[in-house]
């Protein structure tokens, strides 16, 4: 039963050993790369339509997109990488053809600013809910009692203008 296991794994390792030599020696042939339709796709997803908005170009029908990924295939084909590519697009459309900001600090912006509205509303929340159970911990204050008999002229005036109504 060992030596199953054992012929097993020496045969998996050989297999592992080839595949890595082939995708090697593929990687190094000078000839054109075959493309297709999943790779120009796999680009086009990250872009954006520079014609229509929100429009990914991997499903937009436009002539432009068709051009466009048309001119991936090429890129892809002379050896570009994915980001070499979607850089050729933000250069020549700006940064509406990517879904994400490439700029480091709007990038930061996008991110920063959001949980910085948060974290001060959270703290503002914690300020108010402590206020308010300051406030019910804290003994009431009486108002002053009025004295009968007191010279007050506010109460005096009051006290006329219930009696002239009634």
């Amino acid at each position: 039963m060992r030596k199953t296991y054992l012929a097993a794994a020496l045969i998996a390792l050989i297999s592992t050993i080839t595949g890595i030599a082939v995708g090697i020696a593929g990687a190094q042939d000078g000839g054109d790369r075959t493309v297709t339709d999943d790779d120009v796709n796999r680009v086009a997803r990250q872009l954006y339509c520079p014609i229509c908005e929100n429009v990914p170009l991997d499903v937009c029908g436009t002539r432009a997109c068709i051009d466009a990924r048309n001119e991936i295939r090429q890129m892809l084909e002379d050896g570009m990488s994915d980001e070499e590519i979607i850089a050729v697009f933000v250069e020549r459309w700006g940064e509406r053809a990517v879904a994400t900001p490439r700029d480091p600090t709007l990038s930061f912006l996008v991110w920063a600013l959001p949980l910085t509205a948060i974290v001060i509303a959270v703290a503002l929340l914690v300020w108010q809910l402590y206020s308010w159970s300051e406030r019910r911990t804290r003994p009431a204050q009486q108002a002053p009692a009025i004295q009968p008999g007191t010279d007050d002229k506010y109460r005096q005036r009051l006290e006329r203008e219930i009696r002239e109504r009634s």
